[in-house]
């Protein structure tokens, strides 16, 4: 009978593993209904799990400057999107247009597209759209054939 009642603490546990692993993934801290674009010069970046941390300094028309953390995904993830710790350099200047953190004193952004010299680094709607279809860099093709 002792050994049931372990076994039923372990099941139990490992039932809610995956409830706090999903609660920590969740964007409830951004403002979904707003977009913004920050532009600024890279300060940070902290390449870690269980994200990856960019920071920027805006220096707005005032001369105020605010400092960003734009909140990317893991790392495994961002290399699937072609990213590495070497993609972005300290003093790089980035446009990120996303989602601001809903208390407007935390300068803090999830991101939806990141533009480095007008070039795109980084667009969250387009990669999601092209796994959710099963379509990824390898496998799209130039015509419509399997869509």
């Amino acid at each position: 009978m002792r050994n049931c009642s372990y076994l039923s603490i372990l099941f139990l546990s490992l039932l809610l593993v995956p409830l706090s692993v999903q609660a920590h993934h969740s964007t409830a801290i951004y403002n979904t209904q707003q977009e913004i674009t920050v532009e600024g010069v890279v300060t940070g970046l902290r390449w870690a799990n269980p994200h990856v941390y960019i920071y920027l300094d805006q220096t707005t028309d005032s001369g105020e400057v605010f400092n960003w953390e734009i909140e990317g995904y893991g790392p495994g993830a961002m290399r699937k999107m072609g990213w590495s710790r070497d993609s972005i350099t300290i003093g790089d200047t980035l446009t990120v247009n996303g989602n601001p953190a809903r208390n407007p004193r935390n300068k803090s952004l999830y991101p939806q597209t990141i533009l480095y010299a007008g070039n795109t680094l980084f667009d969250g709607r387009q990669f999601f759209a092209q796994a959710l279809s099963g379509v990824t860099p390898e496998t799209a093709t130039d015509g419509l054939g399997g869509t």
